[in-house]
């Protein structure tokens, strides 16, 4: 990922959020394999 996209996501909590989750849902995944 690009720090410009990752700079964007912390000004706009609302993007944070879902990487937050998307990040979440990767872990589990990982978990489950």
């Amino acid at each position: 990922m690009h720090q410009n996209v990752l700079i964007q996501n912390l000004k706009h909590p609302i993007f944070y959020q879902n990487f937050i989750i998307l990040r979440n849902l990767l872990n589990r995944v990982i978990v489950l394999n």
